[in-house]
């Protein structure tokens, strides 16, 4: 069987590949990421699965052999439309960054509550314990904490938090009735307002489809109450703009941590500041900023096992891992 991956791959990483996988497959490594030179190997080598993050129809269409496409990261949103064209083709994601994520969840959480970020930018202007009634740490200890999105980065999350004295639970929409390791109580999607109400803070790791797109407005956040804290490691869009911001500038809620946002394709110009959203979100002093960076580091190598996984049973026929419902969107 011939793979080909559509970028150039580093040489740690095909060192990798090529030691966790049988003779029987020809991984293809191309020295340039030119879409021409991509199209030409896929047509040559007659491949049956691609790996990569932006395949464009005219390198599906030269594939005609092709059995799978693999992204090596979480979000499918940019490829729902394309590979509805495609319908022979599976789509898988990878949730390989997914302990990553949890781990910078948990992070944003606690520089959130200790007031973290205050308390270094106090210090580095010599504020040593001048302004430290103003910037309270608030204990976790005794809160309800909501994982709203309840999959492997919601498992690994309900994990990193188990240690606290806090009760753990979750919002999904599907497998509502099976145990699930640390969580106490599972709301159903059409639970949500009771979900927000019934929590101090919501972990929100949704993916963006067209069901979850806006999906947090004015009436949830106003349900999560004065002080409640919400962390975004889903997508921003998730998350209507304007209610998020009028939230933390009115104290609706008490804080927010956000690693993804609406605006995130904004390149620099000219070395003019720029920010990933339409309204002032770095005015506010009630908010936690991270640069969608969750899913650091790239350079793991154990993110990939999930795309070996699915290289080895691909060939061999075998029940393939993280496929996508184009239907749904993730």
């Amino acid at each position: 069987m011939n793979v080909l991956c559509a970028w150039v791959v580093p040489d740690a990483l095909r060192e990798r590949f090529n030691s966790r996988l049988p003779d029987n497959i020809k991984m293809i490594f191309p020295d340039q990421k030119e879409e021409q030179i991509l199209i030409e190997l896929a047509r040559e080598n007659q491949v049956e699965m691609i790996i990569g993050w932006r395949p464009t129809k005219e390198l599906l269409k030269a594939s005609p052999h092709l059995r799978l496409m693999q992204n090596p990261g979480a979000g499918v949103q940019h490829l729902i439309e394309l590979f509805r064209d495609f319908p022979t083709v599976k789509l898988a994601n990878c949730h390989g960054n997914a302990y990553f994520t949890a781990q910078h969840a948990t992070a944003l959480l606690l520089t959130l509550l200790n007031n973290v970020i205050s308390h270094h930018h106090n210090i580095r202007q010599g504020l040593w314990r001048s302004k430290t009634k103003s910037a309270e740490n608030v204990p976790l200890r005794s809160k309800k904490v909501g994982i709203l999105g309840y999959g492997s980065v919601g498992t690994h999350l309900a994990k990193f938090l188990s240690g606290f004295d806090i009760e753990i639970v979750a919002c999904k929409r599907k497998a509502l009735t099976q145990p699930y390791p640390n969580v106490t109580k599972i709301f159903s999607h059409r639970q949500m307002p009771t979900f927000f109400d019934y929590c101090d803070i919501i972990i929100v790791t949704l993916p963006l489809t067209p069901e979850t797109k806006g999906l947090i407005d004015q009436q949830l956040l106003r349900l999560l109450g004065p002080e409640g804290f919400i962390v975004n490691m889903g997508r921003g869009e998730v998350i209507v703009e304007e209610a998020l911001f009028q939230a933390l500038k009115n104290k609706s809620i008490k804080g927010a941590a956000i690693d993804v946002w609406w605006n995130e394709k904004i390149r620099p110009v000219d070395n003019n500041p720029v920010y990933p959203y339409q309204l002032p979100f770095h005015t506010l002093d009630n908010i936690v900023m991270s640069p969608h960076r969750a899913a650091s580091p790239m350079s793991d190598l154990d993110r990939w096992d999930d795309v070996i996984t699915n290289i080895i049973n691909l060939s061999e026929g075998m029940p393939l891992l993280n496929l996508v419902d184009i239907n749904n969107g993730y």
